[in-house]
């Protein structure tokens, strides 16, 4: 982790028993990985998710391999994964190449092993500890209890919490948000697409089109019983 060091300052020397850097221990996290097209656009070289954006790829697990080729021929360096969904029997491991899984027991074994590998060397001083995040996250927060799917039938309205914990004024995140003038704020609603062939198909629904056409699905938010924002399904 770089800290207040800039990227441009945060040493990648070669591992070496003789230099500065004698263990590398780098993390991969991505709660919940997506491997999709997505609208964007560039600020100032940063990617912002946009509605009026151009449809860019990007894929979790393609970060992962890449970071993991581009360090395989390094010696004395691990790159430990933590992302997606968790095995049927222990919900620490994970699946389609991830190490451990996206929850955060997952994350917590991955860290755990870097930890351990720093703890136990000789000089745990010249041990270096990379830990890479994607944004990406919402599997982790679930933990060891996700909370069960909610089904909704047509023409109905259906709680999805009933109190959302929003950001304190003085919360660093706000601040941060505050600087970027292009920063528009959202949300993030998920929805598991029904098994087709279950009996639970969507009417019309086109692979690679959209679920929900604009009109079909609402998100309202409410605060002290009066409706203070609709957002309604577009594309």
């Amino acid at each position: 982790m770089a800290g207040a060091v800039s990227l441009a300052n945060f040493p990648l020397n070669p591992v070496s028993t003789t230099g500065p850097i004698e263990s590398r221990h780098i993390v991969i996290y991505c709660g919940s990985p997506i491997d999709r097209n997505v609208r964007v656009e560039t600020h100032d070289g940063k990617t912002i998710p946009s509605a009026d954006g151009q449809k860019t790829p990007f894929s979790d697990a393609g970060d992962r391999d890449r970071i993991k080729q581009n360090f395989s021929v390094e010696s004395n360096t691990t790159v430990t994964t933590a992302g997606g969904a968790p095995q049927a029997g222990d919900r620490r491991l994970g699946q389609n190449g991830w190490d451990y899984s996206g929850t955060l027991g997952g994350l917590e074994a991955a860290l755990q092993k870097a930890e351990d590998a720093i703890k136990n060397s000789a000089h745990p001083e010249r041990e270096q500890f990379i830990l890479y995040v994607g944004d990406h996250g919402i599997i982790g927060t679930l933990g060891k209890n996700p909370a069960p799917p909610q089904k909704s039938t047509p023409n109905s309205r259906s709680q999805l919490a009933p109190a959302f914990q929003s950001f304190a004024s003085n919360d660093p995140a706000v601040y941060f948000m505050e600087q970027d003038l292009n920063n528009v704020p959202g949300f993030l609603l998920f929805l598991e697409t029904p098994d087709q062939t279950a009996g639970l198909a969507i009417p019309n629904f086109q692979p690679g089109g959209l679920a929900f056409q604009p009109g079909q699905l609402a998100l309202v938010l409410n605060a002290a019983a009066r409706s203070m924002a609709r957002y309604s399904a577009s594309e």
